[in-house]
């Protein structure tokens, strides 16, 4: 048989004669999303990627896998490769691989072999096929560099370098050196954290590490929810009136945890309109209610009840601030009256009388109740009884001032068919003065059926002018005398105390338990600490001072005799209490000696 020889030609007619073929067979198959066949890529022929196809039909777009050498380039000659689509391996595509020309290097014979910068001469051949060249110049070889070694590393601040030597360094000693670029990301971190942004109760906080190159450059790392790190405020939830405290909850504002409740002080009263307002809210309330005085204002006087009539429950009122409740007309500041209490309670609190001259008390407590903790009751002018407070229901002294008022009857205090507790502050600088006839008991009037106790503070420095009885305390009703201290006051009978059975038989008395009564004066006639007439006076302990004492200041004295104690038709007497019942130690008389008793016992 006769061999055939092909040339590589063509070999590469016959080839693509067959791709051919086998492209048209396949065209119904893919379209690259075009739609119509007569313009797809469905075939390519050699080096275009593209052949024509014919008809139309649906299809895909193709999924090429990777280029396949099928003839390899040489020096002279092109190659060629293939990839086929994987959805349909009968599409295929192809590339023209280019010649890679020759790769000369020096002959074994040339005269002179070239360097990195200087030609060379003589033969050449090719290290890739066996083409030559005779004779001729060769060119220069050109540094090549390879292996570079980094001599400063590139930071996020600055650039750095890399060295190589030439592969032929010991022939050219040639160093190639480099830049490299700044390095964003190179920093030397100080790892110290500091706190940027808190954590709270309902967001992750920041913390932020610098560079020490440059502190613009920032790492950051989250802090945990932190769930007590709230941030609490106080929020209103019922607003106060005039008459009423409100009501606040500390609230987060971040995740409205609340942590507590607190009152809300009422709102201030300023003005004589807010006064009356809250009055008017006030009528005929029950319960507890807080007024919160702010400010100096008038008040016109009444003859009405201040609160209304409170028929079913209770009623309290409580003062506190600081300024000054001005009397402006006749009439009473405050009128308290059954079932109702009100409670002085700020020592800048003032309640001021009227100079001018009526017929009315500043404070009348009749059939309800106070209470002075703090605060002070004064300047009220009353041509009758009871120039500061009246008192016919109970009246309790913790504290405070009653003082500067006038009367003609009960200067600071008249108290009739009803209680006064004095348990601490003073009673002082109050006057009686005469409008027709005898005025009796600067300080404290006490009147048939009226009870006073005293467990404390002073009765002090009040002034009766005129023929007067009971500088510091006029006693027709009950007095206890349990602590405290009477001084310094003046009257014409009775400097101190004057007690008197006016109503002959019912039973005035004076019981002394404890305290000092001193420095007081009877400008007339006896009883400069204690004038006893037609009714009972009773020592248990305590001291009456008399005119010899080496302290002139407690010296009690008396123009007519008796400065520490003086009897007109009455009975004193020392000793003690067992229950109610009195149990005498001994009869006192009229001395102008001091008097010392313990227990019912002379000291």
């Amino acid at each position: 048989m006769r061999k055939f020889r092909l040339s590589y030609e063509s070999k590469t007619d016959c080839f693509y004669g067959l791709l051919a073929v086998i492209f048209a067979l396949a065209l119904a198959g893919c379209d690259n999303g075009t739609g119509t066949g007569g313009n797809d890529n469905n075939t390519v022929s050699p080096g275009t990627g593209t052949a024509p196809g014919t008809g139309t039909a649906p299809g895909h777009i193709h999924q090429w896998g990777g280029w396949e050498v099928t003839a390899s380039a040489t020096c002279v000659e092109k190659g060629e490769a293939i990839r086929v689509c994987s959805i349909n391996a009968s599409h295929m595509e192809t590339k023209v691989i280019p010649a890679l020309d020759h790769d000369w290097v020096a002959g074994a014979d040339a005269h002179t072999l070239p360097t990195c910068t200087t030609e060379g001469y003589g033969s050449q051949v090719c290290t890739r096929c066996d083409a030559t060249i005779p004779e001729g110049v060769i060119d220069a070889l050109g540094h090549e560099f390879e292996n570079y070694a980094i001599t400063h590393a590139a930071t996020c601040t600055t650039a750095g370098s890399k060295t190589a030597n030439c592969i032929r360094y010991s022939d050219c000693g040639e160093i190639d050196t480099q830049a490299i670029a700044i390095a964003p990301n190179a920093h030397n971190w100080n790892n110290s954290y500091t706190v940027t942004t808190q954590p709270t109760c309902s967001a992750t906080g920041i913390e932020t590490d610098t560079c020490s190159r440059n502190a613009a450059h920032t790492r950051t790392r989250t802090i945990a929810i932190a769930p007590n790190a709230h941030h609490y405020q106080w929020v209103t939830t019922i607003a106060p009136s005039f008459i009423a405290e409100g009501l606040e909850k500390e609230i987060c504002s971040r995740c409205d945890d609340e942590n507590a409740v607190r009152t809300a002080d009422p709102l201030p009263i300023t003005t004589t309109t807010q006064w009356n307002s809250a009055l008017s809210q006030l009528n005929g309330k029950t319960g507890s209610y807080t007024l919160n005085i702010d400010g100096s204002f008038d008040v016109a006087g009444s003859s009405e009840r201040t609160f209304g009539t409170t028929t079913n429950g209770s009623l309290t009122v409580t003062l506190k601030g600081n300024g000054t409740l001005s009397l402006s007309s006749a009439g009473c500041l405050f009128w308290i009256s059954s079932n109702q209490t009100l409670i002085i309670d700020s020592a800048n609190l003032i309640l001021q009388g009227w100079s001018s001259p009526t017929a009315s008390e500043l404070v009348c407590v009749g059939g309800g109740s106070m209470e002075l903790r703090n605060g002070t009751i004064t300047g009220n002018h009353n041509v009758g009884i009871g120039g500061g407070v009246y008192v016919s229901g109970t009246f309790i002294m913790n504290g405070g001032k009653i003082s500067g008022n006038r009367a003609s009857n009960g200067g600071g205090v008249f108290v009739w068919s009803g209680t006064f507790t004095m348990n601490g502050g003073e009673i002082s600088g109050n006057t009686v003065s005469t409008y027709n006839g005898v005025v009796t008991g600067s300080g404290v009037y006490v009147r048939e059926g009226g009870t006073f106790t005293m467990n404390n503070g002073k009765i002090s420095d009040n002034i009766a002018s005129g023929t007067s009885r009971g500088g510091g305390v006029y006693v027709s009703g009950t007095f206890m005398m349990n602590n405290g201290e009477i001084s310094g006051n003046r009257a014409s009978y009775g400097g101190g105390v004057y007690i008197y059975d006016r109503m002959y038989g019912n039973n005035s008395s004076f019981t002394m338990a404890g305290g000092t009564i001193s420095g007081n004066t009877a400008s007339f006639d006896g009883g400069g600490g204690v004038y006893v007439y037609e009714s009972v006076f009773r020592l248990v302990t305590g001291t009456i001072y008399g005119n010899s004492e080496p302290n002139t200041a407690l010296r009690n004295t008396a123009t007519s005799g008796g400065a520490a104690l003086y009897l007109s038709n009455g009975t004193a007497q020392r000793g003690i209490f067992n229950g109610t019942t009195w149990n005498s130690a001994g009869n006192l008389s009229t001395t102008d000696n001091t008097i010392r008793v313990l227990n019912g016992a002379l000291q």
